[in-house]
Protein backbone atom coordinates (compact mmCIF):
# COMPACT_ATOMS: atom_id res chain seq x y z
CA UNK A 1 0.00 0.00 0.00
CA UNK A 2 1.16 3.38 -0.29
CA UNK A 3 0.77 6.70 0.98
CA UNK A 4 1.39 9.34 -1.61
CA UNK A 5 -2.12 10.52 -1.97
CA UNK A 6 -2.37 11.47 1.94
CA UNK A 7 -0.06 15.22 1.59
CA UNK A 8 -2.16 17.40 4.13
CA UNK A 9 -2.96 17.25 8.01
CA UNK A 10 -6.49 16.43 6.70
CA UNK A 11 -5.85 13.79 4.81
CA UNK A 12 -4.21 12.17 7.76
CA UNK A 13 -7.58 13.05 9.87
CA UNK A 14 -9.31 10.83 7.43
CA UNK A 15 -7.45 8.31 7.30
CA UNK A 16 -7.24 8.21 10.93
CA UNK A 17 -11.02 7.86 11.08
CA UNK A 18 -10.71 4.92 8.77
CA UNK A 19 -12.19 1.47 10.59
CA UNK A 20 -10.16 -0.86 8.80
CA UNK A 21 -6.23 -1.73 10.24
CA UNK A 22 -3.49 -0.89 7.76
CA UNK A 23 -0.04 -1.95 7.61
CA UNK A 24 2.55 -0.43 5.42
CA UNK A 25 4.96 -3.17 4.72
CA UNK A 26 8.31 -2.27 6.00
CA UNK A 27 11.50 -4.34 5.93
CA UNK A 28 14.62 -3.43 6.94
CA UNK A 29 15.48 -0.54 9.29
CA UNK A 30 17.21 1.61 7.45
CA UNK A 31 13.58 1.37 5.52
CA UNK A 32 11.66 2.09 8.13
CA UNK A 33 14.04 5.10 8.96
CA UNK A 34 13.28 6.12 5.94
CA UNK A 35 9.84 5.75 5.81
CA UNK A 36 9.62 7.89 8.71
CA UNK A 37 12.25 10.88 7.94
CA UNK A 38 10.00 11.15 4.65
CA UNK A 39 6.95 11.39 6.43
CA UNK A 40 8.26 13.60 9.30
CA UNK A 41 9.94 16.01 6.28
CA UNK A 42 6.46 16.06 3.94
CA UNK A 43 4.45 16.93 6.55
CA UNK A 44 6.88 19.53 8.01
CA UNK A 45 7.03 18.17 11.62
CA UNK A 46 9.45 20.37 13.04
CA UNK A 47 7.36 23.72 12.17
CA UNK A 48 4.03 22.09 13.87
CA UNK A 49 2.41 22.47 16.90
CA UNK A 50 1.96 19.89 19.83
CA UNK A 51 -1.75 18.58 18.72
CA UNK A 52 -0.63 18.71 14.93
CA UNK A 53 2.41 16.88 15.91
CA UNK A 54 0.26 14.19 18.17
CA UNK A 55 -1.70 13.96 14.53
CA UNK A 56 1.80 12.97 12.65
CA UNK A 57 3.01 10.50 14.99
CA UNK A 58 -0.38 9.08 15.15
CA UNK A 59 -0.20 8.60 11.62
CA UNK A 60 3.41 6.74 12.24
CA UNK A 61 2.77 4.26 14.66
Amino acid sequence: MSDKKIQTLDDICTFLEGTAEVEFPIGYKDERYRRIRTTLVRFRYLTRGGTERGLVLRYLV
